[in-house]
């Protein structure tokens, strides 16, 4: 049970811990790459008629380097020498700026303090960042000025807001969404020859967009969901060995589950004959080896759950805190009812016979 949960588990919790890491830091799950720079107008056109199209952001990124925070050119010196990995990531993350525009509703993480960029701050030197303990350190807050050599200039930003990202968003350092650093996309240098545009659509509506805005031509579409089918199919190849290994561990486990349950039963039959002689019923002895039964099965279920779970908890010690896996509570639920269904059907089967008998037949027996 134990080796069955563990991998069905991991399983799914890699699976969904890279879909989300993917389309978290990206801020949608449709990426859409107008070649031409006549056709970016006709994407923007095409996902505004569109259906299942919540948001979308024209999106320019641009590499620059952290001089001064507050004026200050020695802020390295404020931090810890053996500062975590998640810190050292982070401090990198500072160094490259996202430059959006957002239409509609877009994810944008959990506003911690000041506001988010909004068409008011077109053409201004803002910055909306993602939250870190490392901020208090730093003394970066809502107002505070982050100097940044970008584009061959030194150009000086004002944190206007202060977001915490999705809990997956921080896998990936360098994304374009809520885990980035924002500012408006009119004062960030384009470097890539082309723009971007990522959309958040819903996943019922992803083929038809995705059809209307390759008909456009130049137009590259790239579906996030195409990468997760894709890691779905490579992880179940790699699971297949393990699963096979565990189901046929499931298949022993189940044996002995119901042997156990089996000679359990029998070896009270005494007790059973006892109970029902000063009046007990059938149904109410049986009920009493189901109570029974189906509890130890639970927590047998619960004990074999448990090296998983410590695998899924030490994962963010080790990374730093920068990977945390989701637990599927759906496959945590089933596991549970596999083991209690065991034992209760087991305890049904030879508990029937075994309470079916005559007080006079048991204490014989014995």
């Amino acid at each position: 049970m134990a080796s069955l949960s563990g991998t069905l588990i991991l399983s799914r919790s890699i699976s969904v811990l890279i879909y989300t890491s993917l389309s978290e830091p990206l801020g949608g799950n449709l990426i859409i790459v107008p070649l031409l720079p006549l056709t970016q107008g006709l994407v923007q056109s095409r996902l505004n008629e569109l259906p299942g199209v919540s948001g979308y952001s024209d999106v320019a990124v641009a590499t620059g380097r952290l001089i001064a925070i507050n004026g200050n050119t020695q802020y390295l010196q404020e931090l810890d020498k053996n500062s975590s990995v998640a810190t050292e990531l982070y401090l990198d993350q500072l160094n490259v700026i996202t430059g959006v525009r957002t239409v509609g509703e877009q994810p944008s993480g959990t506003l911690m303090d000041g506001r988010l960029l909004g068409p008011e701050d077109a053409g201004q030197y803002h910055l909306v960042i993602p939250n870190h303990p490392v901020l208090e350190t730093l003394g970066v807050r809502v107002g505070s000025t982050l100097t940044y050599f970008i584009g061959d200039v030194i150009r000086e930003f004002t944190v206007i807001g202060i977001v915490q990202p999705g809990p997956n968003a921080g896998l990936v350092p360098l994304g374009l969404g809520e885990g980035s650093v924002q500012a408006p996309i009119e004062v960030v240098p384009q470097e890539l020859p082309f723009s971007l545009t990522v959309a958040s659509v819903t996943p019922a509506s992803v083929p038809a967009v995705s059809q209307a805005l390759r008909a456009i031509p130049g137009v590259v579409v790239l579906d996030v969901t195409a990468f997760d089918s894709i890691i779905n199919r490579v992880l179940r190849q790699i699971a297949a060995l393990p699963l096979l290994i565990a189901g046929l561990s499931l298949f022993a486990a189940s044996m002995l589950i119901a042997t156990t349950v089996s000679l359990s039963t029998m070896e009270r039959r005494r007790q059973i004959g006892v109970l029902k002689a000063i009046g007990l019923k059938r149904r109410q002895a049986l009920a009493q080896l189901l109570v029974e039964n189906g509890l130890i099965g639970f927590l047998g279920g619960l004990l074999g759950l448990v090296p998983t779970m410590v695998v899924v908890q030490l994962i963010p010690i080790v990374t730093e805190e920068i990977v945390r896996l989701p637990l599927p509570l759906d496959l945590v639920l089933l596991m549970l009812l596999l083991s209690t269904g065991i034992t209760l059907v087991t305890t049904l089967l030879t508990g029937w016979a075994a309470t079916g008998e005559k007080p006079i037949q048991a204490l014989h027996y014995e």
